[in-house]
């Protein structure tokens, strides 16, 4: 693509005490260096309010009917599981690469401004943000910020958004992120074809800017279990899922 001028990649590998996934090339983290001008600035198509569970709005909706309190403890549980999941999915990410940003990136000017797309608990922006100055500015964006925390317990320059990563950027946030962050993707994308969404993460940066996409080579992976007779359906099914065609799994909605 002619606005990409470079693109880098690392690889590593890893496995787990248990039946695990075993990779020749695990996970692989590139990065590309955006050149020339953003597209032109699409209309804002997505809200950008908070609605994080216990913060109120901050648009002039009303809030959601009062839900029995057996289905808010589900709710919460269902909840407290994904942000689980996610916290532990970010620290074996990063034991495996041994880094947030790429070290192909060069570190941050204090003016930075630094986007993680699909960002679940924040926790890649938390933790890159305790180790930048506190002046770089850091944006999260998901489809849902259930995940997040509230903007109370976060780092004062650390702040959430809503977008759908399949819809244009909203206009404020076109052409101003020096870093934008993307981990785990794949998954979503629908028919095998990414142009779209690489569109719409190009268009978050500035010229010159890097987009760092983390993923997962779920082609190259097999299942390696401690003892030759475990039997592994579990990550048998969740293989299959990896292999079948993305056309009929992918999702944009």
């Amino acid at each position: 693509m002619g606005y990409f001028k470079k693109l880098l990649s690392c690889f590593g590998s890893g496995s787990s005490r248990h039946s695990s996934t075993n990779v020749e090339k695990a996970a692989e983290a590139s990065i590309i260096q955006a050149s020339g001008a953003n597209a032109a600035k699409a209309e804002e198509k997505v809200s950008l309010s908070s609605s994080t569970p216990g913060v109120p709005p901050t648009n002039d909706k009303d809030y959601p009917p009062s839900k029995p309190l057996v289905a808010d403890i589900l709710d919460l549980s269902l909840i407290w599981l994904a942000e689980e999941r996610l916290n532990l999915q970010y620290f074996l990410w990063k034991n495996l690469l041994q880094f947030n940003l790429h070290p192909d990136i060069p570190q941050p000017a204090p003016s930075a401004r630094i986007a993680d797309v699909a960002t679940g608990t924040g926790l890649w922006l938390v933790d890159l943000a305790a180790a930048l100055p506190s002046s770089v500015r850091f944006d999260g964006f998901d489809i849902s910020l259930e995940q997040a925390p509230a903007a109370s317990f976060l780092p004062a320059n650390v702040h959430m958004h809503h977008w759908n990563m399949f819809d244009e950027p909203p206009q404020e946030f076109v052409g101003q992120f020096d870093i934008v962050h993307v981990r785990l993707v794949t998954l979503v994308i629908k028919n095998n074809d990414p142009v779209r969404l690489i569109e719409n993460l190009r268009k978050l940066l500035k010229p010159g800017g890097y987009l760092q996409w983390d993923e997962v080579d779920a082609i190259g992976s097999y299942i390696r279990a401690a003892d030759s007779g475990m039997a592994t359906p579990a990550l048998e099914a969740l293989f299959k899922t990896f292999k079948i065609p993305k056309s009929s799994r992918g999702r944009d909605e």
